[in-house]
């Protein structure tokens, strides 16, 4: 299951409080069970140490490095083998280093690699140390994996590049980390069919470029990927993730991305400042607060101050407009000193109702309606409405039979011998908006 892994004298890795002599043993006593195992000594290794499927292993470089020197072919059944070789799901952090030997044969063709047909969730994340030959993240599968760089040193060689991710599975975040590509010159390389940041090959599912600094050559192409930051040796606005990002050049002559949302101009033109100047006057003249009462005065300070803070953050003309039309709209919501006496004079109305049987000039029989307020108010209303039914508790229906502006209703569509009751409430007009009493009593009346 696990191959053999040949390492210098003494323990060189540690899990669980126990020592092991040689890295696939600790990774053998690891199993499929979540471990931690720590380097305790420098590795020189002959062939790749395997994560298999279904394992979760976190390897601590611990300030230590893993050496590969290879001794036989660079391609084995289908797969480019790294150092490490990752078909389950993996964590690397701490400082140290992963290469390959110096002069040995390419067996080993990266720091790191995947299968080429992984299963379904393989992943390794990386929040440390140096890579020294780059990671291969090739997919030939239809199986969703992924690379999440979070830190770290990654370097390209003459021939390998940097970061190697291809085909359509493959989920590729980097979130940190540096990235110096400039060592690769294989021409071969440069032009294949995956277009390549010197050494980034981008035809992956999705790459997302965050943090970090990026050494590149002159060849850039990136597909299906976005830059949401970072600092590079080239110009990278053509491959922003969209426009919330700018690219500002440094003193060095790097390029770094940062997010700017919404971008404007740091200083407003002469016509921008005259808008905020005549709105923040519109807004604060808009109402005379010694027309409110105290509770409505301090809802006008806040609702003034508050629009005054974002006309001055505005940064158009429209959007101060429409700051301004909101402000005076929340401000014509507000109730006078005046509306609130009125309200309360409307809430305090009881109306009584009374009912007579009368016959009128006509001969025609009706039930004259009139009311009253126990209390006095003598508030003038807009209208006053006239519910009936023949039941006393039931039947009024939510729309009046009539609306009063005189302050006496005959009612003349009625049925010798039914007993008809009446309640009615009174309506004034503030803002737009009807205030009503409450209903008044009942009133019944048969007319034979």
């Amino acid at each position: 299951k696990y191959m053999v892994v040949s390492t210098t004298d003494g323990a060189v890795a540690s899990l669980n409080g126990k020592d092991y002599y040689t890295l696939d043993g600790a990774f053998f006593a690891a199993g499929q069970t979540a471990s931690e195992i720590k380097l305790i000594g420098d590795v020189n290794v002959s062939t790749c140490v395997n994560v298999p499927e279904g394992c979760n292993i976190t390897l601590d470089l611990n300030g230590h490095s893993i050496v590969g020197n290879a001794v036989n072919s660079a391609y084995d059944n289908g797969k480019y083998l790294g150092i490490i070789y990752c078909s389950g799901t993996m964590n690397i952090k701490g400082n140290g280093e992963i290469k390959c030997g110096e002069g040995s044969p390419q067996m080993f063709e990266s720091s790191i690699s995947f299968d080429f047909f992984p299963a379904e969730g393989t992943n390794l994340t990386i929040d440390g140390g140096t890579y020294s030959n780059g990671i291969i993240a090739a997919n030939y599968s239809n199986n969703d994996i992924s690379l999440e760089i979070n830190g770290g040193v990654f370097k390209g060689t003459d021939s390998l590049g940097g970061i190697l991710a291809v085909s359509g599975s493959t989920n590729i975040t980097l979130n940190g980390g540096v990235f110096d590509f400039s060592a690769m010159t294989n021409e071969e390389q440069k032009t294949a069919e995956t277009e390549y940041i010197r050494g980034l090959a981008t035809e992956s599912k999705f790459i997302e470029m965050s943090t970090g600094h990026y050494t590149v050559g002159e060849e850039v192409e990136i597909e299906n990927g976005n830059i949401v930051g970072g600092t590079f040796t080239f110009d990278p606005t053509e491959f922003l993730a969209d426009s919330n990002y700018r690219v500002i050049k440094n003193e060095d002559g790097t390029y770094t991305v940062k997010y700017y949302k919404p971008y404007y101009p740091s200083i407003p033109t002469d016509s921008l400042k005259a808008a905020r100047t005549e709105a923040i006057k519109a807004v604060s003249d808009y109402v005379n607060p010694a027309d409110y009462e105290e509770a409505q005065q301090a809802e006008i300070k806040t609702i003034v101050d508050n629009a005054k803070k974002d006309i001055e953050a505005a940064k158009t003309a429209d959007e101060i407009k429409a700051i301004e039309a909101a402000a005076k709209a929340e401000l014509d919501k507000l109730e006078t000193a005046e509306e609130m006496s009125l309200i309360r004079a409307i809430g305090e109305t009881k109306f009584v109702a009374r009912s007579k049987a009368v016959t009128l000039k006509n001969g025609k029989k009706a039930i004259k309606i009139t009311w009253y307020d126990k209390n006095g108010k003598e508030v003038k209303f807009d209208g006053v409405e006239i519910f009936r039914s023949t039941k006393r508790y039931s039947g009024y229906g939510k729309e009046p039979i009539y609306v009063s502006k005189s302050g006496v209703y005959y009612n003349t569509a009625i049925t010798p011998g039914t007993k008809y009751y009446y309640k009615v409430r009174g309506y004034v007009t503030i803002d737009g908006e009807k205030v009503y009493t409450d209903y008044s009593t009942k009133a019944w009346r048969t007319v034979k």
